[in-house]
């Protein structure tokens, strides 16, 4: 089972990559966002949301478990929950490439300075905390790309 939860956590292994794991983790999500969205035509509405809540469960999970096994409250190893933050980024916003750059770059830039309350959010309990932060810095992103998309036509 930890095999398990190290996969998920480490997003099939991008958390050990050497160097800034977070920006890995949401490049990857980034690629397999565009590679779903663009190739199959698929829309990013209640699906997405769908499976970022799916992804978020199993994830906090996971997250819990390896900062269990290696002793350490928020592995840098772990990149759920970039995964997961990233894609609450792209809910409900038209899938262009502007979105998607100005998204990763949003959401990198919220993940990095945790406005509030997604700092308070790290001191949630175990894998919640792990996750939760980068939730509500997707949320930010999120917003701000749907403010863009409104007042700015691209």
């Amino acid at each position: 089972m930890t095999k398990i939860a190290i996969a998920i956590a480490t997003f099939l292994g991008i958390g050990y990559i050497p160097g800034p794991t977070g920006t890995y983790g949401s490049l990857a999500t980034a690629l397999i966002f565009y590679l779903v969205t663009f190739r199959t035509g698929t829309p990013n509405g209640w699906w997405l949301s769908g499976l970022t809540f799916i992804i978020f469960s199993i994830g906090v999970w996971a997250a819990e478990r390896v900062a269990q096994t290696t002793g350490n409250p928020d592995p840098k190893i772990v990149v759920v929950d970039e995964v997961v933050g990233q894609l609450v980024t792209w809910i409900f916003v038209p899938v262009r490439p502007f979105t998607l750059v100005a998204g990763f770059l949003l959401f990198r830039v919220f993940d990095i300075i945790k406005p509030f309350p997604a700092r308070q959010l790290e001191s949630a309990h175990g894998g919640w905390g792990i996750v939760l932060d980068d939730v509500m810095a997707g949320i930010y992103a999120n917003l701000v790309l749907q403010g863009l998309i409104r007042f700015v036509d691209f």
